[in-house]
C-alpha cells in the first residue's frame, strides 16, 4: 500500500493537467462522456454505501427483537410434497419453506436462486416482514446462505436488493455468486437446503402463472442437492463477506486485487462524501473493496463491474480523490 501512496496522484492535479492539453473545462465533459454509469446508478450507489456506513447491528438486533426471536423446536409440519400456485401462493410457499429450514436441525447450508419479478412482493410490507423474519430465524440456527444472482437483472434492482440485506449481510453468512444468464420465456425458482427443496417457474414478468412445488422427501432433496451445486459451480463471486475471523482471508484478496496493475481509485476520505465508518476502494472494473469499521467490523468485496463503474462516477462529482495508477 506504502507504494502506491507514493504514485498517487489527486484527480484535481489530473483535471488541471487535461485542461492544459484539451482546453479550459474540456477534460470533465470528456471524461464524463468516457464514464459509462449515468448520474442515478452513482446516486443509488451512494444510498447503498450511506446504509452500510450508518448501520448498527446491536440497534438493529435491539429493533426487531432478534435476540428474543423464538424458533420452535418442533420441526414445522408439512405434507412431504406442497405445489403452489399464483403470486399469493409463491408467498406462502417462501414462508413455508422459511419455516422448514429454520424449524429442521439437519439443515446447514441453504442455496437460493430466483429470477421472478420482485416487484409485487417488495410492495407487500406484511409479507416482507415475514420472510426478513424467516431469515432471521434460518441465520439465528447458524445455517449459511448461498445467494446466487443473475446479471440480467437491472443495476437498480441489484442495488436495492443489496440494501434490503444489508442485516443479512452483516452476520458474515451470506454470500452472493452472479450467474450470467440469457433472455427465455420463463422465469424460475430454486431454494435448496439439506431438509427441504423449493422450486418452480412462471412466465416471465407474471407471477400470477408461478407454480411451486415443496418438498421433503429424499429423492427431491438429492436431485435438489445436485441443482444447486452445479448453479453454485456456474456462477461467479459476486459478494464476498469477511469477518473478523477470516481477516486475513480479505488482506490476501486485497492484495491480489491492489498488485493486478488495474487501476485504483481510493473514495476514503473523499470531501463531499458523508461516510464515516467505511473504507471504499474500486479496482478497474473488477472489485469494489468496502471496509466498515464497527457496528459490526467487516470487509466486503462486490465484484460487479457496474457497481465499480457507478462508484467512479460517483467520485467524479466530489471535489478531491485519489488515483493509484
Amino acid at each position: 500500500p506504502h507504494s502506491h501512496k507514493r504514485r498517487s496522484r489527486t484527480l484535481r492535479a489530473q483535471r488541471r493537467l487535461q485542461e492544459r492539453i484539451l482546453g479550459c473545462g474540456a477534460a470533465e465533459p470528456l471524461v464524463t462522456w468516457l464514464l459509462p454509469a449515468p448520474a442515478p446508478q452513482s446516486r443509488q450507489v451512494g444510498e447503498l454505501l450511506t446504509s452500510i456506513d450508518s448501520f448498527n447491528l446491536e440497534d438493529y438486533v435491539k429493533r426487531i427483537g432478534y435476540d428474543s426471536l423464538k424458533v420452535p423446536t418442533a420441526p414445522f409440519t408439512i405434507p412431504s410434497t406442497k405445489t403452489y400456485c399464483g403470486t399469493q401462493g409463491r408467498k406462502r410457499a417462501e414462508i413455508e419453506f422459511l419455516k422448514t429450514v429454520a424449524t429442521s436441525k439437519g439443515s446447514k447450508t441453504f442455496t437460493m436462486f430466483c429470477n421472478m419479478d420482485m416487484d409485487e412482493l417488495a410492495q407487500d410490507p406484511q409479507f416482507t416482514k415475514r420472510f426478513l423474519i424467516g431469515m432471521a430465524a434460518v441465520l439465528k440456527q447458524g445455517v449459511r446462505i448461498e445467494a446466487v444472482h443473475t446479471v440480467d437483472r437491472p443495476l437498480s434492482e441489484l442495488i436495492a436488493g443489496l440494501q434490503g440485506w444489508i442485516p443479512l449481510y452483516m452476520t458474515g453468512q451470506v454470500t452472493s455468486h452472479c450467474l450470467e444468464a440469457g433472455r427465455a420465456p420463463f422465469q424460475q425458482m430454486l431454494y435448496v437446503s439439506q431438509t427441504a427443496v423449493l422450486k418452480g417457474s412462471c412466465v416471465a414478468g407474471d407471477t400470477n402463472t408461478a407454480m411451486l412445488s415443496l418438498s421433503t422427501k429424499a429423492p427431491e432433496l438429492e436431485m435438489g442437492a445436485a441443482h444447486a451445486n452445479a448453479l453454485l459451480k456456474a456462477s461467479k463471486p459476486l459478494v464476498e463477506t469477511f469477518t473478523e475471523e477470516r481477516r486475513e482471508a480479505f488482506e490476501a484478496a486485497r492484495r491480489a486485487l491492489l498488485e493486478s496493475g488495474e487501476q485504483v481509485v481510493e473514495l476514503s476520505g473523499v470531501e463531499g462524501l458523508p461516510f464515516k465508518n467505511i473504507q471504499v476502494t474500486v479496482v478497474g472494473n473488477s472489485a469494489a473493496l468496502i471496509s466498515k469499521s464497527k457496528q459490526p467490523r467487516i470487509d466486503f468485496i462486490v465484484r460487479d463491474a457496474r457497481m465499480c463503474s457507478a462508484l467512479c462516477a460517483m467520485a467524479w462529482g466530489a471535489k478531491d480523490f485519489s488515483i493509484w495508477e
